[in-house]
């Protein structure tokens, strides 16, 4: 092997070791973000159980409205938390995926192609294609916007991806 073969191979593991960096602090990120919306969802309980003992109080019927209060307001809550911890059970299991197997230039790839022969897709189904977070999706889209190859263009309530617009 001569030194251009072996400076291009650590110029590969470089951006490699870059992608990895850039994907852990997306990760941090959502799970930052994801502990402080469990902090205030257990903030919301606590509430939502004061209210619900200060109703039990005053109720003539104690059990049918302990029932309604649960079926409107706990186990709603309880829905949220119980997705927050499969989120958290998938931000891991991807985790491992990238400590395993680092190919998110292969995702750009892919995102990019998406992009390219579909003309646009949301940020929302561009994250269900690839089974990611949409903070993944938008910093691989993010990268490719830096680069030009595709617009990020804010629809109504929607992020979407499309087609460069210098094409």
């Amino acid at each position: 092997m001569d030194v251009n073969e072996l400076e291009r191979r650590i110029e590969r593991l470089e951006s490699k070791l870059e992608n990895i960096d850039t994907t852990f602090n997306v990760f941090r990120d959502v799970l930052i973000k994801i502990q402080n919306e469990n902090v205030q969802l257990r903030r919301n309980r606590d509430f939502l159980l004061e209210k619900h003992k200060d109703l039990l109080k005053k109720s003539v019927n104690k059990e049918k409205l302990s029932q309604e209060i649960r079926q409107k307001l706990v186990e709603p809550v309880r829905s949220e938390l119980q997705e927050d911890i499969q989120l958290i059970k998938k931000l891991t299991t991807a985790k491992e995926g990238i400590d395993e197997n680092s190919n998110s230039s292969s995702h750009l790839d892919e995102l990019f192609a998406l992009v390219m022969n579909n003309d646009k897709i949301s940020l929302k189904n561009a994250a269900k294609y690839f089974n990611v977070h949409e903070l993944q999706v938008q910093d691989w889209a993010q990268a490719l916007e830096d680069h030009g190859l595709i617009d990020i263009v804010k629809n109504g309530q929607e992020i979407e991806l499309r087609k460069s617009s210098y094409e």
